[in-house]
């Protein structure tokens, strides 16, 4: 049961179940996101997570890795994904396509940052609270590392 959460858990589990091919698991994001953010989004959200799996699955660098779906804890991958989502979000193109070369090769940038548009500008007016706390500790973490605490 996903229960209540916010618009950026549903993307994680809905990334989940869809790489997993979990129907029952889809159908129950697919809910969540009729719900949260609504109607019209929730659907177009729902695509835009089906066509970032099946582009991933078929150009990704290499297999990439997702935790079961009610799982709290995010994989790298997934985490990943987030921030390049959430910089998608706050207009910064360039560490997007950064991001994004870790996931797909050069040549395969465009179509990724195609596929997930939709859902950054629809995190544009809807909290992502879960994604945006895992972010912050992720950041936490890289600056600790470059300034030599770590």
């Amino acid at each position: 049961m996903i229960g209540d959460c916010g618009f950026g858990r549903s993307i994680v589990r809905g990334l989940r179940a869809a790489w997993q091919r979990d129907t029952a698991r889809r159908q129950e994001v697919q809910e969540r996101l009729l719900e949260n953010p609504g109607r019209a989004e929730g659907r177009v959200a729902d695509w835009s997570v089906d066509r970032i799996v099946e582009y991933l699955r078929r150009d990704s660098r290499r297999t990439m890795r997702f935790a079961d779906v009610e799982s709290c804890e995010l994989t790298g991958d997934e985490r990943h994904l987030m921030s390049l989502l959430e910089d998608m979000r706050d207009q910064q193109a360039q560490q997007a396509e950064m991001k994004a070369q870790w996931l797909v090769k050069p040549a395969k940038i465009a179509g990724l940052l195609e596929r997930m548009r939709p859902l950054a500008d629809i995190a544009n007016r809807h909290d992502m609270t879960d994604a945006e706390l895992h972010r912050q500790s992720a950041r936490a973490i890289m600056d600790a590392y470059q300034h030599g605490a770590v």
